[in-house]
């Protein structure tokens, strides 16, 4: 199997439905090379240049490519992390709201922890940390940060520490991450919970042909997010929340606030308005919405040859073994 936290991608939650709207309908602070499918040279890091903080590392388990960034601290100093820097096109970060969304794991159970700080005039000026203890499956994690009024800063610092925040002193491990993106954030809304709530993963066909001897020939590169929601009965405020949602370009989409999983979406639709039961006495809630980015396929997986753990059994098998012809 994937090396994939299978929860995270089964969506749990129960709680309500949160919209963070992108700020000017586009990625405005999107992290250069998030995938790291051409290098790392965007990135920075605190420590000795020795120690080889950042390392970028092949991973056949990635949904974001072949490649991710491993950032380790093996001096037990707290002192190794990575560091993204965003410097901002205008302004100061003076009330501004930032999401930063990322797939991590470890190479055990480990501590890690991400911090956002600014270079204000207060040097090093912490914004806030998670502190998001790592796993060996890859997971999904989210942080939502706002900078306090009046705050002089011209930079978003992020670093990516491989141990915990609470730690003290003392703090060593590994981390490795992959799919970043930092968003500007301009609205934050939650609706209560839908009556009725369909997530699905549409294909995303590149080609789609028959051959002459009648077979049909696909080229399947991977999957795009749909979500139907539905509300038997919408309150004036839920509905002018409604349609926020769908006068937005482009929104982060957490299917419940009690899970941390997002996925970049758009409302895909028109924004209709039916009475509640045909009567007039206010309307019944629907949005709609769809992925803007395909989620690739995973390839298939290669069997490993004998052992106890061999899904395919003992011996030394072969995707050929066991393809139907």
């Amino acid at each position: 199997m994937p090396n994939y936290n299978m929860n995270s991608l089964i969506v749990g939650g129960t709680g309500k439905h949160r919209f963070l709207t992108v700020k000017n309908h586009q990625l405005i602070t999107p992290v250069v090379n998030r995938s790291f499918e051409t290098g790392i040279g965007d990135w920075t890091y605190a420590g000795d240049p020795a120690d080889n903080v950042l390392t970028r590392v092949a991973d056949s388990d990635t949904q974001f490519g072949n490649y991710c960034l491993k950032i380790e601290d093996d001096e037990a100093a707290k002192a190794n992390y990575g560091i993204y820097t965003h410097t901002l096109n205008s302004g100061t970060l003076d009330g501004r709201k930032f999401a930063l969304y990322f797939w991590a794991r470890s190479d055990s159970i480990d501590d890690g922890c991400i911090e956002m700080n600014s270079n204000s005039s207060s040097p090093d000026e912490q914004l806030c940390y998670l502190d998001i203890g790592l796993t060996t499956l890859w997971k999904p994690y989210i942080i939502i940060c706002s900078a306090n009024d009046g705050a002089d800063g011209t930079e978003l610092n992020l670093y990516f520490k491989p141990y915990a925040y609470s730690e003290g002193v003392a703090g060593e491990g590994v981390m490795y991450i992959d799919g970043v993106q930092l968003f500007e954030i301009d609205w934050d809304f939650q609706l209560k919970q839908s009556t009725k709530f369909q997530q699905k993963w549409q294909e995303n066909v590149d080609a789609d042909y028959r051959l002459i001897g009648g077979n049909e020939k696909i080229y399947l590169n991977g999957s795009i997010y749909k979500a139907n929601l539905q509300w038997d009965y919408f309150e004036p405020p839920e509905e002018l929340v409604k349609h926020k949602i769908y006068a937005a370009g482009m929104l982060l989409f957490m299917p419940h606030i009690d899970y941390n999983w997002a996925i970049l979406c758009r409302r895909d639709g028109d924004n209709v308005r039916d009475y509640f039961h045909d009567r007039y006495i206010g309307h019944v809630g629907k949005i709609n919405l769809k992925g803007l980015e395909i989620l690739e396929s995973d390839p298939p997986e290669i069997p490993s040859g004998a052992g106890a753990g061999d899904m395919f059994g003992s011996g030394s098998l072969t995707w050929e073994d066991v393809l139907v012809t």
